[in-house]
């Protein structure tokens, strides 16, 4: 893969504007808040059928409000989703359960397949932590999409 596939806690590491923020609470009007954390839009589409599976007003466009009881099964979905990386030995082993939403997305990931699963797994753990933590202080963790 290309791009650097991490979980980005702090917004002066952003290049670009081609970033899901993850913002504990509500949207106010602004964009790359402190206390958000970021992902790049390919690394967040492998996970996004997490999100899609999930959330019932999701969508990759938009601002998403997701409140607090609808986060536990994306919560659910991130974990089998390390579960099943951790097994897996290429992408088809993982149907569904990725996003591949650019066409070189499928073919990068395998060129250093074991490297690229440890890092997505990480990515996962990390995200998911940190949503309990925002959710344990907040009503909700809006999604901040393209």
């Amino acid at each position: 893969m290309q791009r650097e596939t991490k979980l980005i806690y702090d917004k002066e590491e952003l290049t670009g504007t081609d970033y899901f923020e993850f913002l504990p609470g509500k949207y106010h009007d602004q964009c790359w808040c402190d206390g958000s954390v970021f992902l790049d839009e390919e690394t967040f589409t492998l996970l996004e059928p997490a999100f899609a599976m999930n959330i019932r007003h999701y969508d990759h466009y938009a601002f998403t409000e997701v409140s607090k009881d609808e986060w536990p099964g994306v919560l659910s979905a991130l974990r089998e989703l390390g579960d099943h990386l951790n097994i897996a030995t290429q992408t088809n082993d993982l149907e569904g359960r990725l996003g591949m939403m650019f066409t070189t997305t499928e073919s990068d990931f395998n060129q250093n397949f074991e490297i690229n699963k440890n890092k997505l797994i990480d990515v996962a753990d990390r995200l998911r932590v940190w949503i309990m933590e925002a959710l344990a202080q907040n009503e909700c963790v809006t999604i901040l999409g393209m």
